[in-house]
């Protein structure tokens, strides 16, 4: 409330989530703080603003179990799997009924440097890499990854139009968590025989993986 006060935002492009899912299934309620109370405070202090407030809200894949075969539309209903994924349908629940004009996208995989050069996708496989240490990957967990140049063109362009509702914001090529390992490994030069896979039955019950 104090930052509105102070720079009378025009419009707010929200990423706030914590998405670490074993994290969210060993301490729901901090999910659940996090991902739904966050949203409902955002957008508490946005409907007190004298102004129009712009609402770009960024959702996740994860709301969907994968049990369907992928290629899902807008309207499809959601069935997450994980703690997080229930999170991130109650907080686009909220955006809807409380601002009906934001603009939800549900992004997957962003691929990127992280700010600690571990927590994402790419630097987290390229970090063991590096240290010449195996990285384990799924064979079948399929995602729709998207630079994080092209997703920050993306949404410049919805924070400045009035797209409102909810669209899927993926990549327009599948791929699964090892394809997206074997390009890591190629284009870094590592050592081929540091990549590993599996299909994820096998790598265990925790967490819940779509």
């Amino acid at each position: 409330a104090k930052l509105f006060d102070e720079h009378l935002f025009a419009a707010v492009l929200n990423c706030a989530d914590n998405c670490a899912l074993k994290k969210c299934e060993l301490s729901p309620a901090m999910a659940t703080r996090i991902n739904v109370q966050g949203v409902e405070n955002l957008l508490r202090v946005i409907s007190r603003q004298p102004q129009a407030v712009r609402l770009v809200h960024l959702s996740i894949d994860l709301v969907y179990s994968g049990t369907r075969g992928g290629n899902h539309a807008e309207d499809d209903f959601v069935d997450p799997v994980t703690h997080y994924g229930q999170t991130m349908v109650e907080a686009e629940d909220c955006v809807r009924l409380t601002k009906p004009d934001a603009a939800i996208l549900r992004i997957s995989l962003p691929m990127g440097v992280s700010f600690n050069g571990h927590a994402g996708a790419i630097d987290w496989i390229q970090s063991r890499f590096i240290k010449d240490k195996p990285a384990t990957l799924y064979f079948d967990e399929v995602r729709t990854p998207a630079y994080v140049d092209c997703l920050n063109r993306l949404f410049a362009d919805v924070l400045s139009s009035d797209l409102h509702g909810v669209f899927h914001a993926g990549g327009p090529r599948r791929l699964s968590l090892f394809q997206i390992a074997q390009i890591v490994n190629r284009v870094g030069g590592y050592d081929p025989d540091l990549l590993e896979g599996c299909y994820r039955r096998d790598a265990g019950q925790m967490p819940p993986r779509a």
